[in-house]
């Protein structure tokens, strides 16, 4: 009877909205309420209470991972090298820092757990629709996330509340945190230019509310973060690189400038501390942290979180740079295997263009040693989405023409041989 009523890829998408929701809106009225940073900074009745009841959302992929228990559903592995990579990297990080900051232990733990819930549909979906059908799923849950997100920010940024400096923080704690989340919401819109042109003059629309809104932020990380994905999705496309590089440009200066005008901003949410290198003495602390252990790490997080690799490998050791340099080995890989079914692949491309913004932008912020975020969410899916297959190579016309004519009698058979009478 479940069989009939729901679908596989309808449980998914569901669950990677509902996950991607709940931990986007977390309850942080105690975090704001307790700092000085937040003294100026206002948020919504409506925002406030979808923060106070988005837990309630983690329900969906729990419901979701009981009702594929009990379908009968036929299922198929989706986990890969990419996933396969971040699991033992989990694992290494609860058990090394359970003696000294076992709440990190715990926030990993709980993370995986959630990530957790989403697989059994994956593996239904992967069962009964083949592998390469569980991208487009992600990213079909993904982008309704995307719009929401963008609209219910968007809505702050034009009612003059989240703003702190100059700079937007929107439904976040901070500018960055916003910026990245606009930055990969943009991304997901880009690859969402399919169907009857309402759909795609709505989708252009969001677009441009989205990047919009990540100007207002003044983060520069999430501008790497859009920039290299997007160059990198293009590309993957098979665009010239020379024409991605100026749509890419075009896009964001076209955005900062409808930003200025549109808000009436001044753009000095991109000044920093009157010229001072912030980043740079962050940098500084970092590497100091990683001299004080280089191979064992300290068990804890240091205090400066501006470069992700620099902040694992102080927290972990040298084992958090192996796992990475793995990790990117087999994104590498993932990204060849994917030349063959460019046309069918456009889900494929935009996960990967995700990936490797974030890898990149991983340099300038802590990102990827988040645990309850949208972020690093968004980068586990792209990698569930790549590891569980890629789509079906589709017959070249010519491929079609001789077995047409094998069937019909009126050419060779494939694989037929001439014999003497």
């Amino acid at each position: 009877m479940i069989r009939g009523l729901i679908r596989p890829d309808s449980l998914l998408a569901a669950s990677v909205f509902a996950i991607l929701f709940a931990v986007s809106y977390r309850d942080d009225a105690s975090i704001i309420a307790g700092s000085r940073f937040f003294q100026d900074v206002t948020q919504s009745a409506h925002i406030a209470a979808l923060k106070q009841y988005s837990a309630v959302a983690f329900g969906v992929p729990a419901i979701a991972a009981a009702i594929i228990l009990l379908s009968g559903w036929p299922a198929r592995n989706v986990l890969g090298l990419m996933t396969a990579w971040l699991t033992a990297l989990a694992l290494f990080i609860i058990l090394r820092v359970l003696p000294t900051a076992p709440e990190i232990s715990g926030k990993v733990l709980i993370s995986a757990s959630i990530f957790s819930l989403v697989v059994p549909a994956a593996m239904c979906v992967a069962g009964t629709k083949g592998g390469g059908a569980v991208a487009p799923v992600v990213f079909r849950g993904a982008l309704g996330f995307a719009y929401l997100h963008v609209a219910l920010n968007l809505a702050m940024a034009f009612s003059g509340q989240g703003y702190h400096a100059g700079r937007f923080l929107g439904t976040t704690a901070h500018p960055n945190f916003i910026g990245v989340q606009l930055a990969l919401c943009a991304m997901l819109m880009l690859a969402g230019f399919s169907g009857r042109l309402p759909l795609k003059i709505f989708n252009a629309l969001a677009l441009a509310a989205a990047l919009g809104a990540l100007m207002l932020t003044g983060s520069r990380t999430a501008l790497v973060v859009f920039g290299f994905g997007a160059s990198v999705f293009w590309t993957a496309r098979g665009v010239k690189l020379s024409h991605v590089l100026l749509v890419v440009g075009v896009l964001l200066l076209t955005s900062l400038g409808a930003s200025a005008v549109g808000i009436d901003m001044d753009m000095t949410q991109y000044d920093r501390a009157n010229g001072i290198n912030t980043r740079g003495g962050a940098w500084t602390s970092l590497w100091r942290a990683v001299e004080e252990a280089p191979v064992a790490g300290l068990g804890e997080f240091p205090t400066s979180s501006e470069n992700s690799y620099l902040r694992g490998w102080a927290t972990i050791g040298i084992v958090y740079l192996v796992a990475y340099l793995g990790f990117v080995l087999a994104v590498v890989r993932c990204a060849r295997s994917l030349r063959r079914v460019r046309a069918r692949a456009r889900a494929h491309h935009i996960f990967l263009g995700l990936l490797a913004g974030l890898l990149l932008g991983g340099v300038l912020e802590g990102f990827l040693l988040d645990t309850i975020s949208p972020t690093i969410f968004l980068f586990l899916l792209s990698a569930l989405a790549l590891d569980a297959g890629r789509p079906k190579r589709m017959p070249r016309p010519q491929e079609f023409g001789s077995k047409a004519l094998a069937c019909e009698g009126r050419g060779p058979a494939p694989h037929a041989h001439a014999t003497a009478p």
